[in-house]
């Protein structure tokens, strides 16, 4: 067990642990005692010297401490390469290092107490029972290393192997720890996530050492070493010359033996980045380590001396599963731990479907291939990676991984045709395949860049639209919930907008100007069904393709269609003043007077046309006249009889443009002639018995009136009937005939062509 030394006694006892130290390790280098009051100093300050320093246990006494012997947890049907990393849990404990405080024994350059091992761990020949663990990264046997600056292998003055061998300090309480475990198989160390001196913690590093009997599943079969690394953030600390955590010495990661003969060498790191170029080439970058993992066997010695090849496959071990249809990429290096040799890998395996894509030896042996999965493949395949050195006898580090290839869902969809501008919906139709679960993602490719973010769609079904016509070819896959895809791709139709034309048989004239369209619209594999006019005007047409307008005001005139296919598809074209109108005079005219007859048949004509015209037509629809027509632009016509009759004015814009008529009917009505007797003699003899007026035309009598007086005013005789005359009798006595005497009329006419009145008013002779 370890038992805690005080400062003090240290310090009492400071010469003597040095003399002791002196006397046992007459060939190291000079020797230094941990001594926390000093050795910080000394090591800022560089007068420590950068190679070998020793640590002694404090009590100089070589009892193996006997750690606490732990079951094994990792199961022995799997190998443990896939999980090179192990996770600290209640089976672990920290490294109780010489010298720290317990439970975190945190320390700078501390080593912990010769650790008894439960197992044979084969070095280079020689089997360990024991060994010491460094808190910089490594164990040792036979004598623990303070030492904070690595050197490269070989190296004949230290036994050890390191999986990191750089200046780690956990003393800040930011920094992790370091823990060990255990078993009656292996001994696993880690330094989790640890700090760099001079007690730094803005950069960590989280690696791992394991080492076994060479036979506990652990690792895989042929080895018995492992180094695991996590993210690995420095390589130097400040006494190794480093500067935040880089430059100065290199840590060193490998194995030495100290005979300057048997030792292997990963690499050697200094700076930041993944810069590698072989474990003897130039110093590295540190994030080279990241998550990587390392095994081989440190057990061959002899003349030889040849380890086989350190293999870097992170899918050796595990099993994977892989989709018909889907590709596996396979990669390997191979790294030769002996300087001047050259390894040769391969990939085999009995399965189809293997494709070797790179293959180049060397110290550092790539090799990379791609696995396809095919129907003929389906199932549990295995691949074997190896590497061979040209060693002699040559060496071989192999590893498998296991693929098994599963057949995946099926994509299928369906898609209705649309036209542009309307959405077109997508159904997936997709089935999963038996043992694989429902499908879980969609991811469709709608096959229309210009459309953006809108040209993909992760839902079942989607929908989208199509801008302008054509054929897309639109892309579903699918993926179920073992991670197989599977992919269709339809060629979708989106219906072509009809083109849309049209012509007219005339384009200009004068109102009112008529003009029949035709609709010359066409549409690609189809036929136009249906059609919209508006024709500018305020009129529409949606019956036919060839229609007719009859524009009624001058101007310019905008036609515009819109076209239907027979899939419902439309689109609309105008085209901008197809139809001009051109303006023209109005035709307008007055006369009189009216109403006149025969008499005075002379007709006065008053010219009202509007609009600049510049000559004019008359026609008054007398041919009997001889001057029946006129272009004074107000005549006057003298018509030659009664009747009705039609005037037209044509009315002539510029040059004889635009023509404009107007009609209006006048009337020459025929005049009434009235005669009157003076004297009749009423004695029933047949002979000028009844008196009344005598008329040209009865039927132009609209009314009329008529009074007989005797000479005293008395009124013996009144009728309104034209065809009633006076038969000379006395009122109310029709059969007594009045006296001979002389008697006074009044007549009133109106005759029914104008509405002229007539008065007469005389005397009429009685005589028998």
């Amino acid at each position: 067990m370890n038992i805690p030394v005080r400062h003090t006694a240290i310090r009492i006892a400071g010469m003597l642990i040095f003399i002791l130290a002196a006397l046992q390790l007459q060939a190291q280098q000079p020797i230094f005692v941990r001594d926390s009051a000093h050795y910080d100093q000394l090591k800022i300050q560089g007068k420590l010297q950068n190679g070998l320093n020793v640590v002694l246990p404090k009590t100089g006494k070589s009892t193996p401490l006997r750690a606490v012997i732990q079951q094994p947890t990792v199961n022995p049907l799997s190998s443990a390469s896939c999980q090179c990393m192990q996770t600290i849990d209640n089976t672990y404990q920290v490294v109780p290092f010489n010298f720290g405080t317990g439970p975190d024994f945190r320390n700078d350059d501390f080593s912990s107490p010769n650790i008894a091992l439960p197992f044979n761990f084969c070095f280079y020949g020689q089997n360990q029972n024991s060994c010491f663990i460094n808190n910089n990264g490594n164990i040792s046997f036979g004598a623990p290393y303070g030492t904070f600056s690595a050197s490269g292998f070989p190296n004949n003055q230290v036994v050890m192997i390191a999986p990191f061998w750089a200046d780690v300090d956990t003393r800040n309480l930011a920094s992790g720890l370091v823990y060990y475990k255990v078993t009656p198989t292996y001994m696993i160390v880690r330094w989790q996530t640890v700090g760099y001196f001079s007690q730094h913690v803005d950069k960590l590093n989280d690696f791992q050492l394991i080492i076994t009997d060479g036979t506990d599943p652990i690792l895989p079969a042929g080895s018995n070493a492992a180094f695991c690394y996590g993210d690995m953030q420095w390589s130097t600390g400040d006494a190794s010359l480093g500067v935040n955590g880089f430059g100065g010495i290199p840590a060193t990661v490998g194995a030495n033996l100290g005979d300057g003969v048997n030792y292997i060498q990963l690499g050697t790191f200094d700076q930041a980045g993944t810069f590698y170029d072989g474990p003897y080439g130039l110093n590295d970058g540190i994030s080279w380590l990241d998550n990587q993992q390392f095994f081989f066997d440190v057990c061959n010695t002899g003349v030889s001396n040849n380890v086989p090849p350190i293999m870097q496959a992170p899918q050796v071990c595990d099993t994977f599963t892989l989709c018909v249809g889907d590709t596996f990429p396979i990669a390997a290096n191979f790294l030769s731990p002996e300087q001047g040799q050259i390894t040769t890998a391969t990939i085999t395996t009995t399965s189809t479907g293997l494709n070797i894509i790179s293959n180049v030896p060397g110290n550092i042996a790539t090799i990379s291939a791609e696995f396809y999965g095919l129907n003929s493949n389906i199932g549990f395949n295995s691949i074997t990676i190896s590497g061979t050195d040209n060693g002699s006898p040559a060496r071989t580090t192999s590893g498998i991984v296991v693929l098994e290839v599963v057949p995946g869902p099926t994509a299928q969809f369906s898609a209705d045709s649309v036209c542009p501008g309307s959405p077109m919906t997508f159904t997936d139709g997709s089935t999963p395949q038996n043992g694989n679960g429902p499908i879980t993602d969609w991811s469709w490719n709608f096959g229309d860049p210009p459309s953006g973010t809108a040209d993909t769609s992760t839902f079942q079904n989607p929908t989208h639209t199509y801008g302008t016509s054509g054929n897309y070819d639109v892309i579903l896959q699918i993926t179920d919930s073992v991670g197989c895809r599977a992919r269709d791709t339809v060629q979708v139709l989106v219906y072509p907008l009809p083109v849309v034309a049209f012509t007219s048989d005339v384009d200009s004239g004068c109102a009112p100007l008529c003009v029949n369209f035709t609709d010359m619209s066409t549409v690609p594999n189809s036929t136009i069904t249906g059609w919209v006019w508006s024709f500018g005007d305020g009129n529409m047409d949606s019956l036919t393709a060839t229609p007719q307008n009859c524009y009624q005001a001058d101007g310019d005139y905008t036609v515009t269609l819109t076209a239907t296919s027979a899939e419902g598809c439309t689109f609309t074209d105008s085209i901008v003043s197809m139809i001009h109108v051109i303006p023209g005079p109005q035709a307008d005219f007055a006369f009189g007077p009216q109403p006149v007859t025969i008499t005075d048949p002379t007709i006065l004509f008053t010219n009202l046309t509007t609009g600049n015209p510049s000559a004019f037509t008359w026609d008054f629809d007398d041919p009997a006249s001889l001057d029946n027509v006129s272009t004074i632009a107000s005549p006057s016509h003298v018509y030659s009889d009664t009747g009705n009759f039609c005037v037209t004015l044509i009315a002539y814009g510029g040059n004889g443009t635009c023509p404009d008529t107007s009609v209006q009917c006048l009337t020459i009505s025929p005049d009434v002639n009235i005669w009157i007797p003076n004297a009749f003699t009423p004695n029933n003899n047949g002979n000028n018995d009844v008196w009344g007026p005598v008329y040209s035309d009865n039927l132009a009598i609209k009314e009329f009136e008529m009074l007989i007086f005797d000479r005293w005013g008395n009124l013996i005789f009144k009728t309104n009937d034209i065809y009633a005359g006076w038969d000379g009798k006395q009122p109310n006595n029709s059969n007594k005939f009045v006296m001979n005497d002389v008697y006074v009329y009044s007549i009133r006419i109106v005759e029914k062509y104008i509405g002229k009145e007539y008065r007469f008013l005389g005397h009429v002779s009685v005589i028998r």
